[in-house]
């Protein structure tokens, strides 16, 4: 009898048309769950269609109504019953996520916080699936039209793009706080979220962005996410570098010209066309520009006796060491490090300090010690922000542990100068040649500075038996030679020379001899001319440069360096520095290298030689 009756409703029900989704309440919704395979099916699958119409667009938050008021109605049944989404609703729940919540109202996305927040307390397995929706999002935006990328800044988004990723942060940082293990995870995928070089500049934008938006708001995992950072600005730079070599800097140097004339006038500086032939040093001088700019506002508060520069210097140390520094291709990553040195003294001296010591500790390898001398001697000769003292310091160490070397090796009875038994040595000999060139009118300048250079004894450094000037850049050798000639402190020609004619008798040589001959320690100056348009203009103003070398006809020397020797091309700051004394030594010292010049003319006082 009793089953008669149930059969009898059972058909009623059947009958009665089915109930509004509108009426539907946490009662209703908790039997579909429950009986979301047998009888309350159609119902189910009416819930999933509005979640599909939403997440394929067919339903827009300008299509305001009651479909609005169905999803807000639903979200709000599904964070109370939470509890009942596990895995075998996992399609409703990806397809809640596919939706697009965080560029609708305030009152959608306050309705689907709490969602996610009763989601991943019922049920911490699906923080993966939510983790790979957010963070793919994160280089993306429902943005039509596109953003202007070229004038957007760091400190400069859109409103509504800024409104938008604030959004998806703070989901992030709920997800994170809820389920504490699931940051490993967020980080693994921030690392693969990574955009390829060759998409869109918005994608590469919004990535840099966000990441350095995490590294505010995640403080425990600062160190993680800098180096997801760096690792990712070092991949682009070094796809770009082939890229690189084909700017001409020329262009550049007119580009400013034009932008520094209308500033002189008193007009709003044109905005440069930044749209050039190599669209990943394009990429590359965005995500630069974007770093540098978190770095000031870094900077601006540690004027507020706040220690975040430092902060950020200690958590990007670690990449530093592990990626950057050991990368032979890298032209700009590591003008980071550059830049931070040049906002703060304390960081300054760390940086130094540390890759002075890898230069000095044995059990590093070879190359890694023959790039750190790379690294100090180019950081020391482009910083204008480096005190001479400081490179008088440096010279002075390096100087000290070069005679060490010397009087270690130099007496063994079956000596050979080989480079690669001896890299680090020439590497280190050659990078003073380098710095001291660089530097020469600073420390020569100096009251005893001659006299404090010959008490380094390079007499001894050049002729030794390790012959440092086999393996020395014939540019650097040049320029030392002459920089040191010019001020009667060293001849170097003789060993030169010496050199020259054991290179004739080798024999010929092919091409890649030729090569290897111009720059035998493969050497590299890390701090090489900053070329990134948007971006140099961070660098500009704390970076020394140089001319580079012409020709001079009628002298017997093959060229002559303009701007490094010419004592009537010295700079006024120079100038006011010399004493009256320094200036009669220096015209005595052209006098004498006048007529050493005269002397080398003459075959008879060749012959001496």
């Amino acid at each position: 009898m009793v089953q008669a009756q149930q059969k009898v409703e059972e058909k009623w029900n059947d009958l009665q048309p089915p109930q509004k989704i509108e009426d539907w309440d946490v009662e209703t919704v908790r039997d579909i769950f429950k009986n979301y395979r047998t009888e309350k099916s159609a119902e189910y699958q009416r819930m999933i269609k509005e979640f599909q119409d939403r997440a394929d667009g067919v339903t827009t938050y300008s299509e305001s109504g009651r479909k609005q008021d169905r999803l807000l109605s639903f979200l709000s049944l599904l964070q109370q019953l939470s509890s009942f989404l596990t895995e075998d609703h996992s399609s409703l729940v990806n397809l809640i996520l596919r939706c697009e919540w965080c560029d609708s109202s305030a009152n959608e996305f306050t309705e689907y916080f709490k969602f996610i927040s009763s989601l991943l307390t019922a049920h911490p397995s699906f923080v993966d699936s939510c983790l790979r929706v957010w963070v793919k999002r994160l280089r993306t935006g429902p943005f039509e039209p596109k953003p202007d990328v070229n004038r957007n800044s760091f400190r400069e988004v859109d409103e509504k793009i800024k409104a938008y990723f604030d959004k998806i942060l703070s989901l992030l940082g709920r997800a994170v706080q809820i389920v504490p293990l699931s940051m490993p995870k967020l980080l693994k995928f921030l690392g693969e979220a990574a955009p390829f070089k060759l998409r869109p500049e918005e994608e590469h934008f919004f990535y840099t962005y966000n990441l350095l938006q995490l590294h505010h708001r995640q403080p425990t995992s600062r160190s993680a996410i800098i180096t997801i950072l760096i690792e990712y600005i070092a991949k682009i730079d070094a796809e770009a570098s082939p890229e690189l070599s084909e700017i001409d800097l020329d262009d550049d140097d007119n580009d400013e010209e034009e932008n520094d004339a209308e500033d002189d006038q008193g007009q709003t500086a044109r905005p440069v066309s930044w749209i050039i032939e190599h669209p990943t040093v394009e990429r590359l001088d965005l995500i630069m520009t974007l770093l540098f700019e978190y770095v000031d506002t870094l900077a601006t508060h540690e004027e507020n006796n706040s220690s975040q520069l430092r902060s950020f210097y200690q958590d990007s140390l670690p990449v530093f060491d592990s990626i950057v520094f050991k990368s032979n291709g890298l032209t700009h990553a590591q003008f980071l490090w550059f830049y931070l040195a040049s906002l703060q003294e304390k960081i300054a001296e760390d940086f130094l300090r540390g890759v002075v010591q890898k230069i000095t500790t044995s059990n590093i390898p070879t190359v890694f010690r023959q790039y750190a001398a790379c690294y100090a001697s180019s950081y020391l000769a482009r910083a204008k922000f480096a005190p001479v003292k400081i490179v008088i310091r440096f010279v002075d160490q390096m100087v000290q542990w070069i005679h060490d070397y010397i009087t270690e090796h130099d007496t063994a009875p079956n000596l050979v100068d080989r480079e690669n038994i001896h890299r680090v040595f020439y590497a280190v000999c050659q990078n003073c040649f380098y710095l001291l060139t660089f530097r020469h009118r600073e420390i020569f300048s100096q009251q005893k500075g001659l006299t404090w250079f010959r008490t380094l004894n390079f007499e001894r450094i050049i002729t030794a038996k390790l012959n440092p000037f086999k393996y020395c850049q014939k540019v650097v050798m040049g320029l030392f030679a002459t920089v040191t000639r010019q001020y009667n402190l060293l001849f170097c020609y003789t060993v030169i020379e010496r050199n020259n004619r054991l290179a004739i008798f080798s024999g010929p040589k092919s091409t890649i001899q030729e090569v290897n001959e111009a720059n035998p320690l493969h050497t590299f100056f890390p701090f090489e001319p900053y070329v990134l348009k948007r971006s140099k203009r961070f660098i500009l103003s704390k970076y020394r440069t140089y001319d580079e070398p012409v020709v001079v006809e009628g002298t017997s020397e093959d060229v002559k360096y303009r701007g490094l020797i010419a004592d009537s091309e010295e700079s006024e700051e120079s100038r006011d520095s010399d004493t009256v004394e320094e200036l009669l030594e220096k015209r005595h010292t052209i006098r004498l290298s006048r007529k050493r010049h005269l002397s080398e003319n003459n075959p008879e006082s060749r012959a001496k030689f």
